[in-house]
Order: structure tokens, then C-alpha cells, then sequence
């Protein structure tokens, strides 16, 4: 069993804008849920997993991944954990919503280009990296762990 929260969208810049530099970086968008195992002793990892799209012009590229994110806050509080966790992560979590697009941010577990003609096999594709996703699901019983390895 996991406790799950979200989906919430985030967006940003792939690679930060450098001073001065009038071109736009590669931009993304996506949408996240986190996710941790039932109960209140597995606080210390949280795990999320998104779909984003990242694109520069007329290319744009659909990835599903997931990334592993470790509890950061002073303390922890149950009542108050539990209260913010349903709306957001980054108060209690070290990391981010971002694409882990490098094997040390994460795992991916679809990345492809998207083509508009396609954009039919490309949604029943997604739903089933997502359904192989749940049905592959564990949770990490030890997540009191701080170890970030996908």
C-alpha cells in the first residue's frame, strides 16, 4: 500500500538561462505525483513520478520517469507533515519536480520524441508504461534509508 498525493504541474528550464544570452533554453513542463509506503515511519524518502514534456522550437520530447527525494526538514512533525504533504513536498524534501533526465536524478521509464500524427499510439503508450509501472510496483519497506539510488 503507498500513501499518494498530487498530481500538481511544475515547469522550468532545462538547463538555467546564462546572463546575457538572448536565446530561450529548452523548457518543460509536467505533471508529478509523490508517493511513499503507508505508515508514519516511512517519512525519509519520498519517491515521485511524472510525465513531462520538454521541447525547444518544434521539437518536443514526452518522458515518464521517477526519482527518489530525501526528507530534509529539521524535524519531523506528523501534524504538520501531514497537513502540507497532500498540497506540496518541497518544504519537507531536498530536490525538485524536474525531469530526472541524468541517471543520478532518478530512473526514466519512457522518453521518446512526440509526433503529432502519433499522438493517439503515443497516449495508449503512456498509459501502459503507467499501468506496467503499478503493476511493478513495491514500495521501499526501507525507506527510512537515505540512500538517493534509483
Amino acid at each position: 500500500d503507498m500513501s499518494a498525493y498530487g498530481p500538481k504541474t511544475f515547469s522550468g528550464s532545462v538547463t538555467p538561462p546564462k546572463f546575457g544570452d538572448t536565446t530561450i533554453p529548452e523548457q518543460w513542463v509536467g505533471s508529478v505525483m509523490w508517493h511513499k509506503p503507508k505508515g508514519y515511519s516511512h517519512y525519509r524518502m519520498l519517491r515521485l513520478l511524472g510525465i513531462w514534456a520538454l521541447g525547444k522550437g518544434t521539437t518536443t520530447r514526452i518522458v515518464i520517469g521517477e526519482k527518489r527525494l530525501a526528507f530534509n526538514a529539521p524535524v519531523f512533525n506528523p501534524e504538520s507533515y501531514y497537513h502540507h504533504i497532500k498540497r506540496k513536498f518541497d518544504i519537507f524534501y531536498e530536490g525538485n519536480a524536474r525531469p530526472p533526465l541524468k541517471d543520478s536524478e532518478g530512473r526514466l521509464l519512457y522518453d521518446a520524441i512526440y509526433h503529432e500524427g502519433e499522438r493517439l499510439e503515443t497516449r495508449s503508450t503512456l498509459r501502459g508504461v503507467l499501468r506496467e509501472w503499478i503493476d511493478a510496483y513495491k514500495p521501499d519497506m526501507n525507506e527510512s534509508d537515505s540512500n538517493l539510488i534509483p
